[in-house]
């Protein structure tokens, strides 16, 4: 999360919006992957 709104919002041409911003975690025990979901709109 800080990453994101520290290095990629400012240099990306995508703005925050209004929305549910969630973490969303799968795959086994060996192997677990993660994405960021953020409500965007393009500046």
């Amino acid at each position: 999360w800080g990453r994101i709104y520290s290095e990629w919002f400012p240099t990306s041409e995508y703005e925050q919006v209004e929305g549910p911003s969630f973490e969303m975690y799968y795959g086994t025990a060996g192997y677990v992957t993660g994405e960021i979901w953020i409500p965007v709109k393009k500046k």
